[in-house]
């Protein structure tokens, strides 16, 4: 299997970020981005077989929350587990 990590917003390009055989490695990827925690509005991760698209998993892009006790932003990272809970099977290869 083939992990696609990207982000992007509405409107714009989608960036891809890095491409691996190993889930995690992808998910470190999307956390050492350069603009993180501004990641746009969407963080997708494609799992590709056979050259098919089998998997989605997407979340929220922006990674950082106003934390009201400490009157700041607290930025969160993107984890293996996150991904994991938000996978979706992918029937139609053209999606």
């Amino acid at each position: 299997m083939i992990y696609v990590a990207s982000y992007s917003a509405d409107y714009e390009f989608t960036e891809i970020v890095h491409v691996s055989e190993s889930l995690q490695n992808c998910v470190d990827a999307l956390n050492k981005v350069p603009n993180f925690p501004y990641l746009g509005d969407h963080v997708t991760i494609d799992v590709w077989e056979n050259e098919k698209i089998i998997a989605k998993s997407s979340t929220f892009g922006n990674r950082d929350v106003w934390d009201d006790e400490s009157l700041q932003y607290n930025e969160i990272p993107v984890t293996f587990e996150e991904v994991m809970k938000n996978m979706k099977e992918v029937k139609d290869e053209h999606l």
